[in-house]
């Protein structure tokens, strides 16, 4: 009897342990997850980056999905010139089939040359036309005098890259986390900051997830909770999900390379 009492007290601790970290995360097909979202007064974000979330495009991509959901978000249907058409969307072949040659054939109707079938909308493609860090170096071709295959990008590949399209980035690496709660404080008052978009580089393994390094954007804190939303580009593994904020930033409190990972405010 002696045994089962001390089993079932270790079982119970167990499972209690286990259901702690699975509660870490709730992902957007518990219900608990949209009653966050009702319940969130910092959700002023949601709307835009919901409406032109992009999953990315390969395992090495989700800073660059990242970059243009917020872009899109600041821009199209705001300033849409500011976007640059993506031609790498049609063949050539194709593009014969297109009123106007997708826009490339002399015609005396001016309006029906400035037609394109392309949307002003930043692709995965688009975003990275002036990047310092090309495509194929993210892709992890080594930098010239480099033999290293440094996939991805690093926090500050990433403000270089958003900066390259002509938008304003504040950017904190996280080497020191003393003060969690001014971390977080900075991080919801960017969410509440008309026009500012959020978007994290952690470590998933610091959230209880499988992966490497990791980009996303924010779209709400839920104080109840004390939770971030995050819009994953990953869905093919993971559904938006909501992080406890402690976890969060200790999570963006880990090194990439040989420098540390953190958040960073995009805004026009």
């Amino acid at each position: 009897m002696k045994h089962a009492i001390k089993l079932s007290l270790t079982t119970l601790i167990v499972g209690w342990s286990i259901n702690a970290l699975a509660a870490t995360i709730v992902y957007w097909d518990n219900p608990d997850s949209f009653e966050r979202l009702m319940s969130s007064e910092n959700k002023a974000d949601f709307t835009r980056l919901s409406v032109y979330y992009q999953p990315q495009e390969n395992k090495m991509f989700c800073g660059v999905a990242s970059a243009a959901m917020v872009l899109n978000a600041l821009r199209v249907d705001r300033t849409p010139e500011q976007i640059p058409f993506d031609s790498s969307q049609f063949s050539t072949l194709e593009s014969g089939y297109l009123p106007n040659g997708g826009g490339n054939v002399e015609h005396s109707d001016k309006s029906y040359v400035s037609w394109s079938p392309l949307f002003h909308r930043y692709t995965q493609n688009t975003v990275l036309i002036h990047s310092p860090k090309s495509r194929i170096e993210i892709l992890g071709k080594p930098a010239k005098g480099s033999q290293f295959n440094d996939y991805g990008l690093q926090l500050s590949q990433f403000v270089d890259l958003v900066k390259s399209n002509g938008a304003k980035v504040v950017s904190y690496e996280l080497q020191n986390i003393d003060d969690i709660d001014a971390i977080k404080a900075n991080m919801v008052t960017a969410l509440n900051q008309p026009e500012h978009y959020l978007v994290v580089n952690y470590a998933r393994k610091g959230v209880e997830q499988k992966g490497g390094g990791h980009y996303a954007p924010v779209a709400a804190y839920d104080r109840g909770s004390d939770s971030f939303l995050i819009l994953d580009p990953n869905n093919a593994d993971y559904l938006w999900h909501w992080v406890d904020a402690t976890s969060m930033i200790k999570a963006m409190n880990t090194i990439d390379v040989d420098r540390y990972r953190g958040y960073a405010i995009i805004s026009d």
